[in-house]
């Protein structure tokens, strides 16, 4: 709460580019302003009247207060104030005023599929043994040691269903995660790798050979469809950027109301970043939640992070949907 706290108030006080032209012409208008109330006084109270001076001072204000360039001033600062604040209080964290101001150039709205328009609570569905040297508990539970310290919500869906079935889960050391690839740890002295697969959600590696594959499903969240209708009668495009692969990205994408044409799958985080920047990334908003979305999160126009996502993504964003 103390950091949400912080970035609205960094948000408040941040300037829009917008202000910067404010401020230039207010910087020549003010002293213009003040050589025209100088002279109206000089004009006045050079007249021959019994109250000229009194009559100078009152138009010279006048002058001042009716052409103060106050307003000109305040506008911006106090309109990137007002829009940070609603939108705080409707769930959107706004990090600044330059993002406020971009986001009437997007046209094109790109989404992360798991955990952004999925409930990125996926469940797994089934565990495919590839090798029979190992029973399906003990690589279930190999499995769930690697991702143990994982952030990915594939990760935890594999963890979850380990405790579910009451599987034994040893301790993993060197735990490496790769953006877009998979984990990998030493758990009781052999290399697991659960890592993104061309076939299935994934697969589990027990020292570089493949022993099973990960089957995963993830539903698309109930207000996913309304929201992209409503995008789409805005007139804006909308896509889907997605490492799964391109058959679960499809049941997605249509559940969601998103054409195939609309839906990129198999994508790396590199992949997602250079499809940002082809369509003109300054027009672009991105909303995702992962490790591996934040690349394409700071190369979009406007970058959105899912509150529910990584650490990593929400420091690379322009806004958070609480």
């Amino acid at each position: 709460l103390a950091r949400i706290v912080q970035l609205i108030e960094e948000a408040q006080a941040s300037r829009a580019p917008i202000q910067v032209h404010a401020d230039t012409i207010a910087g020549i208008f003010v002293p213009i302003v003040m050589c025209l109330s100088t002279l109206t006084f000089c004009g006045w109270a050079l007249l021959p009247q019994d109250k000229s001076y009194y009559q100078a001072v009152m138009s010279a204000i006048s002058v001042l207060v009716i052409a103060c360039p106050c307003a000109l001033g305040l506008a911006t600062p106090t309109a990137v104030m007002v829009g940070t604040g609603v939108g705080a209080q409707n769930g959107v964290l706004i990090k600044g005023g330059a993002a406020l101001e971009a986001a009437h150039h997007v046209d094109t709205i790109i989404f992360d599929k798991t955990g952004t328009i999925t409930t990125g609570r996926p469940t797994l569905d089934q565990v495919e043994v590839i090798d029979n040297r190992w029973s399906q508990e003990q690589l279930l539970g190999w499995a769930a040691a690697a991702e143990m310290q994982s952030e990915h919500p594939l990760a935890r869906a594999v963890v979850i269903e380990a405790q579910a079935r009451k599987i034994d889960i040893p301790s993993a050391e060197n735990f490496i995660a790769e953006p877009g690839v998979g984990v990998r740890s030493t758990v009781e002295g052999k290399v697991i790798a659960v890592v993104r697969d061309e076939i299935a959600s994934a697969r589990i590696e027990v020292d570089g050979t493949v022993v099973a594959r990960l089957i995963l499903t993830d539903r698309a969240r109930p207000e996913s469809a309304a929201a992209i209708a409503a995008l789409r009668s805005m007139g804006c495009a909308v896509g889907m950027l997605t490492g799964d692969r391109k058959a679960s990205a499809l049941v997605v994408a249509s559940a969601a109301g998103l054409r195939s044409d609309e839906v990129m799958a198999d994508q790396t985080p590199e992949s997602k970043s250079a499809a940002i920047a082809a369509r003109g990334a300054s027009t672009v908003m991105m909303i995702g939640d992962g490790i591996n979305d934040a690349g394409a999160l700071s190369a979009a126009g406007i970058g959105v992070a899912m509150g529910s996502g990584t650490a990593l993504a929400a420091a690379s964003a322009d806004a958070i949907l609480l």
